[in-house]
């Protein structure tokens, strides 16, 4: 599927300015439909961008984890599983 630059650009610019506000399932699910818009796949560059917009406790318990994995996908199931046990 062809996806004009500019609407990638776009999702890219919007997914900069995303933060979590309360929820994570709300977060993580409009992160990754403008990560499928901007057409970005590569696991490191998903994480960081991702972790740009999570909340500070969030992000503090993830980086005292030892394992953190390197695929997007199980990433992103850890970090939900950890924000489920702080809540």
């Amino acid at each position: 599927m062809f996806i004009p630059v500019d609407v990638s650009i776009v999702a890219l610019n919007k997914v900069n300015k995303l933060k979590q506000q309360r929820n994570l399932n709300s977060y993580v699910a409009e992160f990754c439909a403008l990560i499928a818009v901007a057409n970005v796949k590569e696991s490191h560059i998903l994480i960081h961008m991702f972790n740009l917009g999570l909340k500070d406790h969030l992000l503090c318990a993830i980086h005292l984890m030892g394992d953190i994995p390197n695929d997007f996908d199980k990433y992103l199931t850890t970090v939900m599983k950890i924000d489920s046990n702080i809540n």
